[in-house]
């Protein structure tokens, strides 16, 4: 993690922006402007003032931080442990009081109209964790904002007087620190934590060992570093002399950790659902209520703790970056509710520098801006539990159905997830089959725990100068350690291209010697290969879900004949058969295929599901070139692949020049998000890929125990080896026959012939074991058991997918772009007139009024059977025109107005222009006298 990826004040500050409305939200003056702007309000006439002004009625929540603490615990070490806190570990100090109470007051003076000038049980609700000092901070800030008027003072000379501060004991406490039990939680948070010891900016052992050594405590996880952390600080805030080592560790690095601890906690979309989702929730409900009149209170206030915040963000969906909030460090949920319920707006705002009260705006993540209230419902949806203690009771019911079947069968096994299943069920039941018929020396080198752990692969692949460099560097948006681009072949090497902070090279002999990483089985082939292959090191957002290989280009004509020094096709295979995906890019102005080409290709079967075509620099060609060069590629392919099915083609131009003819820039822009879905789902699929895998490991497995013991069954004991092997060999496919009636196996599953007599030639037959029943049960069981309850845990383990696993950044931003105007699709179709002043029906509203006139329009309506006249003349299909009355019939009343008319023969219009329709009408499309109702 660099630096500026904890959240601190200069962050925010420079990810601030100033927001004005009528309401003058960040003036100093903000009381005055109030006086100035309900002035206004009252002077100007009504018509004028809905041209100029928007008046809003507000609602606000706060969630804060409480005021500074004493330390919660010491270390062995400490020459401050016996020190006396004053008022006890843990306890709220007198400066952390006053901090309280000066955020009472700046909460009291912004937003003195929203809170009012007294309490009152009806208008505002306060509500702590369960911990003192949390209470403690709630009851100084009510104390600044309702100071007691006249009539409330009860002991004179006290200005002060009770308002009450809700909590919950901390084992029931679901919402805001969520103490209660839930076992998923805790399984989730051993899995986090799991994770981060391997996450390339994870503390070292040495680190760790460290601390421990100068603390005389153990110190393992980045939590404990937090703890630590924590206790530095608030001994230096209190003028206390650290020891010397702290010197050392003591700092920003320190802070950074301590923050990723924070993070933890939310580090995935179930960790979120169930931590920060139920204070999410129970905020966003509180705000509907509100806004749809059914809730009096127009102030909520939650006293808590940084986790709390933490949580609450990372849940909104800031998960870019780590935060640390200081001591009072408030979150402020304001709903702007104009006088159309239409333009109802949340605004996020953070007040984390509590000595400058500086007040930042947050822009939620994906809703936009203005942020809609009714959008965050969607947005959110996967994050706000449905029943918080059902979900929690998930694992639960999960474990003791698994312990009854394992209690029935006498063998089936737990697994913490899919891929520490596939490694147990694959190095306890499958790989024992494979060494005793010697499967690795025929097919595979065995599979490692890296196999399992690895991210997916996309294996790109193609003639020289056909763009793959290019291709990778248009996905990252910029260069990568090692790139050369050119005419020619200059990537002469294979180049995976990772993620890591520390942008390098590593030659690849030092590659297939890192624990780490998948690559060790590469050192079969040679020095030669080796010397061809390296890992480029980047830190691209791109990366972190997904790795890239860059191959050398494949030979044409003359050069082809050139021996590359080492097995070009088995390197190949090998990568093949562990991508996620293969991309074969073609260039549009060389089709051709070469021999070596065809051989790959070839060898790239059984894979035909990793496979995507890409057909490169399809700008330099015009429209109708570009048709000749599609069917060429077609008919060439159809020689090569060999399969009934057409195989789908990506066509575009995948770099960032402008394009040479552009005629053809929507379908460019439409296969390119087609590929890159296709692509940004790896992460989601990357389990269910190494389950297929395995399976497609197994079968071949059995098979090849199946062949191997045949052909030791059929050789004779003492005379006669060599003429019986060749015969056997020779005869191989009448094996393979025997052995699909005998086991009743598919064709499909067999090797490939040619390859196994190859083989074969270079072994000893009577050093093969005869078949062991035993073994293939074992296997068996494994594909019909082990492999079903791994097939279950996909759908709960996709819930918890981490944002890290996620493809994004890089051009990837693109296919989720809905803020810039030039996201995809975005002006067109639907949505059209989104975000302009105007509504865009209007544009065509005079001869669509004229249309309605001549219908026969009664009291300014027309029926349903008028309508349709003037509709079928579309040709639309009866399906598509009643989705399109349903859209445009806003009132629901059965007829269309003249504006519900020129809105759906908006809609029919767009429907012909061959765009979809939506499920819901955006807001933009609402007619403007039906936008508050």
């Amino acid at each position: 993690m660099s630096k500026n990826d904890s959240y601190d004040v200069s962050t925010i500050r420079a990810r601030s922006s100033v927001y004005m409305s009528c309401d003058l939200h960040d003036g100093i003056h903000r009381n005055q402007n109030e006086v100035l702007i309900l002035l206004i309000c009252l002077l100007v006439p009504l018509r004028a003032f809905k041209e100029t002004v928007r008046c809003y009625k507000k609602f606000s929540t706060y969630v804060f931080r409480h005021g500074d603490r004493t330390p919660t615990e010491s270390y062995p070490n400490d020459p401050y442990r016996d020190y006396k806190w004053q008022g006890g570990w843990g306890a709220l100090t007198k400066e952390g009081m006053v901090r309280m109470y000066n955020i009472g007051q700046w909460i009291r003076n912004e937003y003195g109209s929203i809170i009012g000038n007294k309490y009152e049980s009806d208008l505002s609700l306060t509500q702590s964790t369960y911990a003192d000092r949390c209470i403690m901070s709630a009851q100084v800030l009510l104390a600044a904002l309702y100071p007691p008027n006249t009539e409330e003072i009860f002991v004179p000379g006290l200005m002060w007087h009770p308002v009450p501060v809700h909590s919950t004991p901390r084992h029931l406490d679901k919402t805001i620190v969520v103490k209660a039990p839930c076992p998923r939680l805790e399984k989730a948070l051993k899995e986090a934590y799991a994770n981060e010891s391997k996450h390339p900016e994870s503390p070292s052992a040495e680190y760790f060992q460290e601390l421990s050594n100068y603390t005389a405590k153990n110190i393992s996880t980045i939590t404990d570093v937090e703890f630590l952390y924590n206790i530095l600080e608030i001994e230096e805030r209190n003028g206390l002399k650290l020891p010397e080592w702290t010197n050392k560790y003591y700092n920003q690095h320190m802070r950074e950790i301590a923050a990723r601890s924070l993070a933890i906690f939310t580090s995935n979309t179930l960790q979120q659902r169930l931590r920060g989702g139920p204070l999410l929730q129970e905020i966003l409900e509180r705000l509907h209520a509100f806004n749809d009149g059914q809730d009096t209170r127009r102030t909520y206030l939650y006293s808590a703790h940084d986790i709390t915040l933490v949580n609450l963000l990372r849940t909104m969906g800031f998960t870019n970056e780590y935060f640390k909030p200081d001591y009072g460090s408030t979150l402020i949920f304001e709903l702007h509710v104009a006088s159309n319920s239409a333009d109802t707006e949340l605004k996020l705002m953070y007040l984390n520098d509590t000595e400058k009260m500086t007040l930042y705006h947050m822009n939620i993540p994906k809703c936009g801006t203005p942020c809609r209230l009714k959008t965050l419902t969607k947005l959110w949806k996967d994050v706000l539990p449905e029943n918080w203690d059902d979900e929690c009771l998930l694992l639960l019911i999960y474990e003791m159905f698994s312990w009854l079947s394992r209690v029935e069968s006498g063998k089936q096994d737990l697994f913490e997830n899919v891929a520490d299943g596939l490694k147990k069920i694959y190095k306890s039941k499958l790989l024992p089959l494979e060494q005793h018929y010697q499967f690795q020396d025929f097919h595979s080198p065995q599979l490692d725990d890296p196999d399992f752990d690895a991210k997916p692969m996309i294996l790109l692949v193609g003639q020289y100068s056909t763009g793959k460099t290019t291709f990778i560097k248009y996905l990252l948006e910029r260069d990568f350690p090692g790139i050369r681009i050119g005419p020619e072949p200059t990537t002469d090497r294979f180049i995976a291209v990772m993620y890591n902070e520390n942008e390098r090279v590593i030659p690849g002999n030092a590659l297939v010697v890192d624990p780490n990483k998948q690559f060790r089985p590469l050192s079969k082939f040679g020095n030669a290969f080796l010397n061809r292959f390296q890992c480029s090191t980047v830190a691209s957002p791109v990366l972190k879900g997904i790795s890239i290989v860059d191959t050398p280009g494949i030979l044409s004509g003359e050069k082809q004949r050139v021996d590359r020094g080492y097995d070009f096709t088995g390197v190949m295979e090998w990568f093949a058969e562990r991508v996620d995906r293969i991309i074969l890019l073609f260039d549009a102005h060389k089709l051709d295929i070469s021999d070596e080409f065809r051989r790959l290709i070839e060898a790239l079967r059984g894979h035909d599901d990793k496979i995507r075509i890409v057909l490169n620099k399809a700008d330099m060609i015009d429209h109708q070139q570009l048709m000749r060069v599609y069917g060429a590629l077609m008919w060439s392919l159809g020689k090569v692949l060999q399969t009934p099915e057409v195989a789908r083609v990506y066509i575009g131009s995948f770099w960032d020049q402008p394009l040479r003819y552009d005629v053809n820039k929507r379908l460019f822009e439409d296969e390119e998000q087609d590929l890159f879905k296709d692509m940004q789902s790896l992460p989601r699929n990357a389990a269910l890929r190494k389950l297929n895998d395995l399976i497609k490991r197994a079968r071949l497995a059995k098979v090849h125990a199946y062949i191997i013991s045949a052909l030791r069954k059929d050789m004779p004991s003492v005379f006669g080896k060599d003429t019986k092997k060749k015969e056997l060999i020779k005869n191989l496919g009448q094996i393979y026959d025997q052995i699909q009636r005998e086991q009743q196996i598919s064709p499909g599953d067999f090797p490939d012939l040619k390859k196994m007599q190859e083989s074969l030639a270079h072994h000893d037959f009577s050093k093969f074991n005869t078949l062991k029943p035993k073994l293939l049960e074992v296997v068996d069981n494994m594909l019909v058991k082990d492999i079903a309850q791994l097939m279950s845990m996909i759908p709960h383990e996709e819930i918890g997918t981490t944002s890290d696993s996620l493809v994004k950044g890089g051009a990837f931003e693109g296919v989720e772009d809905q803020v810039s105007p030039f996201g995809y699709k975005r002006g067109e179709g639907i949505d059209a007139g989104a975000g302009e002043p105007e509504w865009i029906v209007n544009k065509e509203r005079y001869k669509y009024n004229l249309m309605f006139e001549k219908l026969g329009p009664c009291d300014g309506k027309i029926t349903g059977a008028a309508a349709k006249s003037e509709m079928v003349k579309s040709k639309l299909p009866n399906n598509v025109l009643g989705r399109i009355w349903k859209l445009s019939d806003i009132d629901k009343d059965g007829f269309l107005d003249s504006e519900e008319f020129a809105l759906a023969m908006h809609l029919i219009h767009v429907k012909l222009e061959g765009y979809d329709l939506p499920a819901e009408l955006p807001d933009h499309l609402v007619p403007p006298s039906k936008r508050d109702t």
